[in-house]
């Protein structure tokens, strides 16, 4: 029998618990990059699967579909061709005529496209059909193709942005020390899976650009690991030089072994920010909304209209550009969140949620706005065997912001000396927790501290200087 003067009170909803666990009611700007982190995850996610439908990773020439090989043209004037607009210096694939040396262009491109040849050889320059896939049918064919396609790309840029900050923020905290070990240790293997993720991107449109970057980044360890370098660089090639091999195995990397790690990574990450205290200061007064976020909004603005007029040429994927339209949005949504928020959240955890919806609605605007206002690009495409180590060599290559730390290394030492610092560097941010062993809670070594701090700023100044020397 059923006493019924026993009070029933009802369970919290699973779904909402869940939620006020996973993102508490936090005060602090560092928690918002921590959840853009996320956010920036899903959408390359989301993004690359509806790429992953049209692109081919296949390293051979292209064809027709009725097997007449494709080569490569330029073009040199506005036009307009099956309904798509062309401007000038875009890249587009042709048929090959009868001879095979000269392209049999179509009578919209006649007069306004040249065909690349190979400056060595003289050779007319063959496209890969992987990115014919990427880089002419989705951006040209396919209905909403270049969007998506510029979503994946500035996404990419924007996730290594935020992962930066809210690593350096991890840092800053000293929150390697227990209860955050967990933490520190799941962030450095995020960061390291992010950075893969985006090198192994780099590769797949498998042109020149793409060629060049497998090149090098599978020649690091051949050159600067002993024992087993050799080895390692094989595993990433395919054997012993860069070829069909290696675009399988990057394509493979991409698509499938980084996601599923970064997955469990960000799984593992998530469950241990929860149990620790570096999610950020508990939610305080709101009466006081124009504290450092409206310095900051007001200092991105600035540098945002400034920054076209100052530099040389315009360049959207210069950090000056990035890192203030992603710091925008972010600090704009603390300011929204204060003013608009007030004393209904300050009590209730599951307003971090809400609060972390606005961000990521704010960042998904400057998101499709760049997307849309400019567009991604590479560089010239062409068959990666008409470039020879040579050409390579001379080749002027321009890595993404986030790796012009490394490349301004690599240009002051040798591989082997750049190699073994980075090893070193990474060996001694992932000993912390063992090593910095505070006495007392909150306490800790500060010499270990400061050299922390000086490792941060001696690869922002080798950035910076990476960044300056390639012409800003």
């Amino acid at each position: 029998m059923i006493d019924s003067s026993q009070s029933h009170t009802p369970s919290p909803q699973p779904i909402r618990q869940f939620f006020r666990g996973v993102v508490p009611a936090t005060d602090g700007l560092l928690w918002y990059f921590g959840g853009l982190v996320l956010f920036f995850f899903g959408v390359m996610l989301l993004s690359g699967v509806l790429l992953l439908f049209h692109y081919q990773p296949s390293p051979a020439p292209a064809s027709a579909s009725d097997g007449t090989p494709l080569l490569l043209a330029r073009i040199t004037d506005t036009t307009t061709w099956l309904g798509v607009e062309y401007l000038p210096g875009q890249l587009v694939p042709v048929r090959a005529d009868s001879s095979g040396g000269n392209a049999d262009f179509p009578t919209p491109l006649r007069g306004v496209a040249e065909l690349l040849r190979d400056s060595a050889t003289g050779r007319p320059v063959h496209p890969s059909a992987a990115w014919v896939s990427l880089e002419h049918q989705v951006l040209r064919q396919v209905e909403f193709g270049a969007l998506v396609r510029s979503v994946h790309a500035w996404g990419a840029q924007l996730l290594v942005a935020s992962l930066l900050i809210w690593f350096g923020g991890l840092a800053w905290q000293g929150a390697w020390r227990k209860p955050n070990s967990g933490v520190w240790i799941s962030g450095l293997l995020l960061l390291a899976l992010v950075l893969g993720s985006a090198w192994t991107g780099s590769v797949l449109p498998w042109d020149r650009l793409g060629y060049a970057a497998a090149w090098v980044g599978s020649s690091l360890p051949e050159q600067g690991i002993p024992l087993v370098g050799d080895w390692v660089a094989q595993a990433m090639r395919g054997g012993k030089e860069v070829g069909g091999g290696t675009l399988s195995r990057m394509a493979a990397a991409h698509t499938a072994l980084l996601p599923i790690a970064l997955i469990l990574v960000l799984i593992l990450h998530v469950s241990w920010w929860r149990r620790g205290v570096v999610s950020g200061k508990p939610v305080g007064d709101f009466s006081k909304p124009f504290n450092a976020a409206a310095v900051l909004v007001a200092g991105c603005v600035l540098l945002l209209l400034v920054y076209p007029f100052v530099a040389a040429s315009f360049n959207p994927a210069s950090p000056f550009f990035l890192l203030p339209l992603l710091l925008l949005p972010v600090c704009s949504a603390q300011l929204l969140n204060r003013l608009a928020g007030g004393a209904a959240v300050s009590g209730d955890s599951s307003g971090g949620l809400y609060r972390q919806l606005v961000c990521w609605l704010l960042v998904s605007g400057a998101l499709l706005t760049l997307a849309i206002a400019a567009p991604w690009g590479r560089g010239e495409g062409g068959f990666p065997v008409d470039l020879t180590q040579a050409q390579l060599a001379a080749t002027q290559l321009r890595p993404e912001w986030y790796l012009l730390g490394l490349y301004q290394l690599l240009e002051w030492c040798s591989a082997s000396v750049a190699m073994a610092f980075i090893v070193a560097a990474v060996l001694f941010l992932a000993l912390l927790p063992v090593a910095d062993r505070p006495a007392s809670a909150g306490a800790g070594h500060g010499a270990i501290r400061w050299m922390v701090y000086g490792l941060f700023f001696l690869l922002l100044f080798l950035t910076l200087r990476g960044y300056m020397g390639t012409g800003g």
